[in-house]
Parts: structure tokens; sequence; C-alpha cells
């Protein structure tokens, strides 16, 4: 076998291209990972992460606990450390988690609650870099709470007409726990505007990202847009809506002693 295969770097980006993103539904690409991770040792670890590196859904991780722990709905027994070992070894390699349904048939939003308390390390997912959250239904929406992870860099949700201030309140301190955040989108479908309190949520969630390179937002009031006018890297800003003000006046920025925007290179107006 060439010497150079043996290096881990080079086969992280072989087998980055055997199930690129686009390709994962079909199915092909996952079973070939899961063949050469079985075929020897220094393929092993490297197929693995490829194969793990990106999810779609939580129940493939879900699928690595013990099946007698529970029915889907409820504990039948108590968990043991020994319940983790073989799940955790996997939930490492996670890095992305694209959420676009979620079903409580298969397993409740409390018993992921319980899972995220009864977790023997601080997270569940310890390396998770982005969570796209999607699902549509908002009564399942404190299930991302599961996915939150202190190295998170992105977090995208996607705010659904129902969903409501008591299940966003986390957001208000979403800045404080996970200070690395660089891309934050929380657009909605379906006419979601953003009341006060929510507003002062989202402001509370900037004032501690100093290194916020991109954001996206359904409504922006003038609060939330003198400090996005700070942020030295914000490269990329979104907004569907300017409420009660017209960024475009100048007057409040002509004396500022810093340039307002200054990395600013994508600005979009709905």
């Amino acid at each position: 076998m060439d010497r150079r295969i043996n290096i881990p770097e080079i086969l992280d980006i072989i087998f980055s291209h055997i199930c690129p993103a686009d390709d994962y539904f079909v199915g092909k690409g996952v079973k070939d990972l899961a063949a050469l991770a079985r075929t020897c040792k220094t393929f092993h670890n490297p197929a693995l992460d490829a194969l793990w590196k990106d999810q779609y859904s939580l129940f493939p991780a879900l699928r690595c606990l013990p099946d007698d722990i529970w029915d889907r709905s409820v504990f039948k027994r108590a968990l043991v450390p020994a319940d983790w070992e073989h799940a955790m070894t996997y939930w490492a390699r996670i890095r992305t988690f694209q959420i676009f349904s979620f079903s409580p048939s298969e397993i409740s939003p409390d018993a992921c609650e319980m899972l995220r308390l009864c977790c023997p390390g601080e997270y569940l997912f310890p390396n998770l870099r982005e969570i796209h959250w999607l699902e549509e239904e908002s009564t399942v929406f404190p299930v991302i709470g599961i996915f939150l992870a202190l190295r998170l860099s992105t977090i995208r949700l996607r705010l659904f007409p129902g969903t409501s201030l008591t299940q966003l309140s986390f957001l208000s301190s979403l800045g404080v726990k996970y200070p690395n955040l660089t891309d934050v989108d929380l657009r909605g479908r379906g006419g979601v505007s953003f009341p006060p309190q929510l507003m002062r949520s989202v402001s509370a969630l900037l004032c501690p990202l100093k290194n916020l390179q991109s954001f996206s937002v359904n409504s922006l009031d003038a609060a939330v847009f003198q400090h996005l006018v700070r942020l030295p890297q914000l490269q990329d800003l979104l907004v569907d809506e300017l409420v009660d003000f017209d960024p475009f006046s100048g007057a409040s920025y002509e004396d500022q002693a810093e340039p307002s925007f200054p990395a600013l290179e994508s600005l979009t107006l709905w």
C-alpha cells in the first residue's frame, strides 16, 4: 500500500468525495464508507469520520443506544455508564445536523430532554459545529436544545407561525453560552414577525458575539441595527423587514469614531 494512504489528512480528503452532501440520501456513498471502515485499521477512523460528519436525521445517532432502554417514548430502565460508551464514540464524530423533520412517534421530545440531562458529558454531540433546524412543527421545537454545544459556529433556525416566545426564550443566552458563533440565521416562513420581546432576545444574543460573520433575520429594529454596525467581522447581512427606523438616514453614524459595517461585503434587504 502506498505510504501516503497512511496519512489521515489525505484519507479525509479522499473519503469526503465518496459521499458528498448532495448524494447522501442516495445511499451508495454511505454504504461505501461503511465498507471502507471495515476494510482495515488504516481506513477505519477516517471512513467513520466521513460517514458520521453530516447527519440529516437524529435517528441514526439514537440507534447507537441499546434497544432495551426505551420504546422511543418512555424509558424502560435507568441509564448506566455502559449504555453511553458505544454511542458517544460515534456522536463525537458528528459536525453538522440538518433536521428537516422530526417524528415524535419515533422518540418523544421528553425522551430527548431526558437524554440531554443524563448525558455523562456536558454535551450529547460535543464536536458539533452546525445545526440547521428546518422542521415546521412548532411543538417539537424544544428538541433543538440537545444539539447545542460549545463548539457551535453556525445555527440556522426556521421560525414558523405557532413558535411561541417561551420556546424561543433560550435565544437571549445563546451568545453567552456559545461565543464561537459566526453564522446566525433566524429567518422564518409564513409571515413570521418579531415582536419587541423577541427583538430584545435577538439583541442579547448578538452582544457577546465578537466574531459574527453572517446574520440573517426576519425583522430588524434600531437597537439591533446599532449593535450590528459595530461588529468588526460581519460580512453578510440579510433582513426581511426594517421596523420603525430608517437605516439610510446616516445621521446617527456620521460622528462615530469607527466606521459602520467595516467588513460588510453583502447586504440584502427584502
